[in-house]
């Protein structure tokens, strides 16, 4: 109900929320994370304001893992353990925190738990904002004559977000293992379609790229589903890409912004723009040197501070992601600050296979097979031709480089060889992962100029 209220509320509505939960969860901070403590001692006591909170970094505080924490039963040696093992995906660390790991965008994977607090009012947002701007009465009809089937294409085997919340669903309510099914985006095009056509889905989710890819499949007739709604996550929805699927699959698309520090910051209202929940959450669009940027500006980064969790509090945080405020009123009526994210910039690669065959893989999966390999901090893949690829990495202190270099080597070619690619070449980078010299943001998969 509150969040029914809230989005109906005004500014001023959404103001006093935000002041009120953050008070709290600062003093929440202060006492219970000796990390914060110590940041916000020089501040003394009471509710300072926002812009005078130190802003914190994802390698800042996977450093202090345990100083983080709220819940002293919380360790990363523990969580890390939990997260490694794919049973457990989706399941909950210590009875009550669900894990999730992030892509190394900005150099260093961070491992995120949410509490239940923080699951509830994703589920309110779901419910009350989200799933009524996608499902119109024409929309929910088609689904339901599709037997409510999801297919989700997302990476596998470990616990990113989209694979996780799927199957906590699952797992919370084994029924609905038969109409809801995740497929590994790390599949040959070819097996997923396959599996796409056998499944008959009246709702898809997945990467942007993925979705793409599986668009082309559409238009060329190897793919032969009917999605009623397509939903995309994880990767920025050019306009390009968008207008691919609708026209592809002749579906409604949505849109959502979000990351593993808070699976739902914004959402699309169907009008150009994205919802932020500023209720729950507080976006600062900041310049390089993190001072705010006017509205209709994009902005080098963003701090995010999210007024749900307690148990890894995540206050005033750079999350790297480039947003626009919008600076006049969407047509849509929200009252909910709108705003246009850029997001991740990687690219979809096209490789040789043998006998010139063209095929398309796309960014993310191949991110999470690579950062699954012990000892790897953070890489990079460009393809410097048809038939090769150059990997940059950044290894772990005290990993043996060369071990983490081969295994890197061996299952980028067990990937390609599944694909049909067996004739690309991998070889090591001169260089590490070069970030960009503005942002200092990774764009992990990329083609090489030229």
């Amino acid at each position: 109900m509150d969040v029914w209220r809230a989005g109906r509320s005004g500014p001023a509505g959404l103001a006093r929320r935000q002041r009120e939960r953050l008070d709290a969860l600062v003093d929440h901070a202060r006492r219970r994370s000796r990390l914060y403590g110590e940041l916000y001692a020089p501040l003394g006591a009471g509710s300072p304001p926002l812009d005078e909170l130190p802003v914190v970094t994802k390698a800042q505080l996977m450093a202090r893992f345990d100083d983080w924490v709220t819940d002293p039963r919380v360790t990363r040696r523990g969580a890390e353990e939990f997260a490694a093992d794919p049973a457990h995906v989706g399941r909950e660390y210590l009875g009550r925190y669900l894990v999730l790991t992030t892509s190394g965008t900005t150099g260093t994977p961070a491992l995120l738990l949410q509490d239940r607090p923080a699951l509830d009012v994703l589920e309110a947002l779901t419910v009350v904002r989200v799933a009524p701007r996608m499902m119109d009465p024409r929309t929910l009809a088609a689904v339901v004559r599709g037997g409510g089937r999801a297919a989700a294409v997302w990476a596998t085997g470990r616990p990113y977000g989209g694979v996780s919340l799927l199957q906590r669903q699952i797992h919370r309510r084994p029924s609905r293992a038969r109409r809801l099914r995740v497929f590994s985006a790390l599949a040959p095009v070819d097996e997923l379609v396959a599996e796409l056509n056998a499944f008959r889905p009246a709702m898809l989710s997945g990467y942007a790229t993925v979705l793409a890819i599986l668009a082309r499949e559409q238009h060329e007739g190897r793919l032969a589903i009917r999605p009623a709604l397509i939903n995309n996550g994880g990767e920025a929805l050019t306009p390009e890409a968008r207008q691919l699927v609708e026209s592809a699959f002749g579906a409604r698309v949505s849109n959502g912004y979000g990351a593993s520090e808070m699976i739902m910051i914004a959402y699309d209202c169907g009008h150009g723009s994205m919802h932020l929940h500023a209720d729950w959450a507080v976006l600062e669009p900041v310049d390089a040197d993190r001072r705010p940027v006017a509205p209709g500006e994009p902005s080098a980064t963003v701090l995010l501070t999210v007024l749900a969790n307690r148990v890894q509090p995540v206050i005033r945080y750079d999350l790297g992601d480039s947003v626009v405020l919008r600076p006049d009123p969407c047509p849509c009526g929200s009252g909910l600050p709108a705003i246009d994210v850029v997001g991740r910039t990687n690219d979809v690669l096209h490789l040789a296979a043998v006998g010139g065959r063209d095929v398309a893989l796309a960014p993310l999966p191949l991110v999470t097979l690579v950062e699954a390999v012990p000892g790897v901090r953070s890489v990079q893949l460009v393809q410097t031709s048809p038939e090769s690829i150059e990997v940059r990495l950044d290894v772990l202190p005290g990993a043996d480089r060369a071990r983490v270099e081969h295994r890197v080597h061996q299952r980028l070619h067990e990937h390609l060889v599944r694909h049909g690619l067996a004739g690309v070449r991998t070889t090591d980078g001169a260089t590490g992962p070069e970030r960009d010299p503005r942002s200092a943001k990774l764009r992990q998969v990329l083609v090489a100029p030229g």
